[in-house]
């Protein structure tokens, strides 16, 4: 691919993000927020103190496994990019002749929500109280924009 297509390509990824990042970059978000209650009796808070280990371990297990996507994805874009060739195509220009679109992957950060959800549901199990509420963190104005009344 010569240099003109390759502006035109980048050009086309950035109109892309552009457009993608119209409809859903200013969509509300929203998080969940947790409280408990300490539990009244050591056969509730030695079941919790295990609801607390398995929370933990599912920490640990989801931030691993992004360490180790973020890792391959860089190892996989090296060993492409190594393997690009270059050389002159049939009118004398220089360029990349094989394996020349390497990118690297995305990795999509662990969602520790379902941990400390899990860890809700276990602490509820074992007989404690606690309650979730859900509310909007980033881009709460668009969330009241839709659902505003119409004025007329």
């Amino acid at each position: 691919m010569n240099l003109l297509g390759r502006e035109i390509s980048l050009i086309n990824k950035s109109a892309l993000v552009f457009i993608f990042s119209l409809f859903f970059g200013c969509s509300p978000v929203y998080k969940n927020f947790y409280s408990y209650e300490p539990m009244k009796t050591d056969s509730k808070r030695t079941c919790a103190m295990g609801c607390n280990v398995a929370k933990q371990s599912c920490t640990f297990n989801m931030q691993q496994s992004y360490q180790l996507c973020l890792t391959s994805a860089k190892i996989d874009y090296q060993s492409c990019k190594n393997s690009e060739q270059w050389g002159y195509n049939s009118k004398g220009k220089y360029e990349c002749l094989y394996n020349c679109f390497c990118y690297e992957s995305s990795c999509d950060k662990p969602d520790l929500d379902l941990c400390e959800d899990q860890y809700f549901q276990c602490y509820t199990a074992c007989g404690g109280k606690g309650t979730k509420t859900t509310r909007c963190v980033e881009n709460c104005e668009q969330e009241n924009a839709q659902t505003a009344p119409l004025v007329k």
